[in-house]
């Protein structure tokens, strides 16, 4: 009997080794140094995805600045062209070729119904190019303000105050 007795009290032994190995294991996945290793490890990649983050943020911003100053050039030389375009031929010339009058579509009123001109007058003398302005007379009608350049033949004021009146 004590062979029986030996054999139960072996199994049973065995039995409790089996669960204290299970307990054992249990444990050792809850040990807190591997969890701390873990934590770190999640950390370190949190990390180094942040900082990988920031650098995708930066070079997006980077594009979108490029992209910005490349359509503010694009609009600038497409300005140009067409400030060119309008050069290429004078609304009215004097007589002698000495003065020229171009006429300019204003930019900004492109949306309003009636669209404000630009004139360009240029002394091909001096090669100087300046623009009459409109400013309020005391009356309250529209007059021309004249840009300071050599002084402006009569007939040359009288064309472009009839461009202005149409």
């Amino acid at each position: 009997m004590s062979s029986t007795s030996e054999a139960l009290s072996l199994d049973k032994l065995q039995a409790e080794l089996k669960q204290l190995k299970a307990e054992n294991k249990a444990l050792m996945a809850d040990n807190p140094k591997r969890l701390k290793t873990q934590i770190k490890r999640l950390q370190d990649d949190n990390r180094s995805k942040n900082a990988e983050l920031n650098q995708l943020k930066s070079r997006l911003k980077k594009a979108q600045q490029e992209s910005t100053e490349k359509d503010s050039f694009l609009d600038e030389m497409s300005d140009s062209l067409n400030t060119l375009k309008v050069l290429e031929k004078p609304h009215w010339e004097s007589e002698d070729k000495s003065w020229a009058v171009y006429l300019e579509l204003d930019k900004d009123g492109k949306e309003a119904e009636q669209p404000d001109f630009n004139l360009r007058l240029v002394d091909r003398k001096t090669g100087g190019a300046k623009m009459p302005h409109m400013d309020e007379g005391k009356d309250g009608k529209p007059v021309l303000s004249w840009p300071r350049m050599r002084t402006i033949p009569k007939d040359v004021k009288v064309v472009i105050e009839n461009l202005v009146e149409l």
